[in-house]
């Protein structure tokens, strides 16, 4: 069952989430600093493009 875009953008939102609460942390330790730039990349592919380009979402139309 696909998605839709709503669930999509709150997955990413979630993945944003963490990654303010993971700020807060120590980042002199190299696991925070992981878990940051794994959020932030499943953030960036949570939504597929395709489907926010529909939604009238996406300003930049190459990205």
């Amino acid at each position: 069952m696909s998605r839709t875009v709503r669930e999509l953008i709150t997955e990413a939102l979630t993945h944003l989430d963490k990654v303010q609460t993971y700020a807060l942390s120590d980042l002199d330790q190299d696991l925070v600093i992981d878990a940051i730039a794994l959020r932030i990349a499943s953030c960036i592919d949570s939504p597929p493009r395709a489907s926010i380009r529909r939604a009238g979402l996406l300003i930049a139309p190459e990205c």
